[in-house]
């Protein structure tokens, strides 16, 4: 008798972070499911408030294992006038990888 184990990505975090701390993500402005979370996270924040926002880049990463994970973004997003501002975006990954815009707030 054999069994397979797989391990998704959430649990591999879960199992190399203490729960409940803000830790960076190495590598994560360039990780193809990070950058995926930043797409969310634009595409909601336009969603919800009627924006026209488009990522341009991430500054800085961060996960936090809850009952699930939450990712602190820093990123850079321009309006199509070329205007480009600053925003920490919060993305909750359920343990089921349902996405969530926790918060969305412009930084000075």
């Amino acid at each position: 008798m054999f069994c397979v184990v797989l391990f998704s990505h959430q649990a591999i975090a879960a199992r190399d972070n203490l729960v409940g701390g803000w830790k960076p993500i190495n590598g994560g402005t360039t990780d193809p499911h990070i950058q995926k979370l930043a797409q969310f996270a634009v595409s909601e924040y336009n969603k919800q408030q009627g924006a026209s926002f488009e990522l341009v880049n991430l500054v800085k990463t961060e996960m936090q294992v809850v009952a699930g994970i939450n990712y602190r973004l820093l990123l850079h997003a321009k309006l199509k006038s070329g205007s480009v501002d600053t925003f920490q975006a919060v993305v909750f990954e359920s343990l089921k990888s349902e996405l969530k815009l926790v918060s969305f707030v412009e930084l000075d």
